[in-house]
């Protein structure tokens, strides 16, 4: 009898264990089904496009992260963003260059929303997320009536440089960038002959927005004026570079 139980016990741990097997590879597999992409990372510069599949997701220079970014002020590990609940947040990461929402630095953690332009360093990036609605389970059930009930989007504003001449506008989607002439070295191309291939540089510090030259061959002109060293520019200053002559405009709506 209690050879008889001893041979069904071995014959129950292997069809236990074989169901443990099976469930497990089950669940893999469905798990691995439900990666689908919850939001997107933009680059403003190269227009490059990133998903997020994960609820989680390291950002930074190390090879370790889920994203690498192989960008000189970006941190081996610089920032995570996460989903939770029905709200998307960036946390920094003891990051040496800062992390930055709209231009601004964050603290610690922050939420984003849809159209934000996050900032790991100078590396920009418009987050995206179709994912996730503000929209509640009990007001999903009210159909608005009128223009007024419909909830707009909050307008997003940045920072940027305008040609009148031209009517076109340069946002400052970074919080560090260069202006000249060269595609490869420059954030903001002028193509221009007077215009220097590395002109000037335009970075935000904790004093406001400043503008330097870089060794230009024609200078940098702020108001008229021919600047010598780091000077703090205002709204509405007058910027001209080798006879490009940008406004500069604090809050600049962006269209999405």
């Amino acid at each position: 009898m209690l050879e008889f139980l001893e041979q069904i016990s071995r014959y129950a741990i292997s069809v236990i264990g074989i169901l443990v097997l099976i469930f497990c590879i089950i669940s893999l597999l469905r798990h691995k089904g439900n990666k689908t992409e919850k939001a997107f990372l933009t680059s403003t510069s190269s227009g490059e496009r990133t998903s997020l599949k994960e609820f989680e997701t390291a950002i930074g220079r190390s090879k370790a992260c889920d994203i690498v970014l192989d960008h000189g002020t970006v941190s081996r590990f610089h920032a995570v963003i996460s989903l939770r609940k029905k709200s998307w947040y960036v946390t920094d990461t003891f990051s040496k260059t800062g992390t930055y929402i709209n231009m601004k630095k964050i603290k610690r953690k922050a939420p984003i929303k849809d159209g934000d332009v996050i900032s790991f360093g100078t590396a920009a990036y418009k987050f995206e997320t179709p994912f996730v609605s503000e929209v509640s389970e009990k007001d999903k059930n009210v159909k608005p009536t009128k223009k007024s009930d419909v909830k707009q989007p909050e307008p997003v504003y940045v920072s940027a440089l305008i040609n009148d001449s031209k009517d076109m506008a340069y946002c400052l989607d970074m919080a560090d960038c260069i202006i000249g002439r060269d595609d490869e070295q420059c954030d903001i191309v002028l193509k221009v002959p007077t215009v220097s291939k590395v002109h000037a540089r335009l970075y935000h510090n904790t004093r406001g927005w400043i503008i330097e030259d870089k060794g230009s061959t024609a200078g940098t002109k702020v108001n008229g004026e021919l600047i010598t060293g780091k000077t703090k520019i205002s709204d509405n200053d007058e910027i001209n570079l080798g006879g490009v002559k940008l406004k500069f405009c604090l809050r600049f709506k962006r269209v999405k």
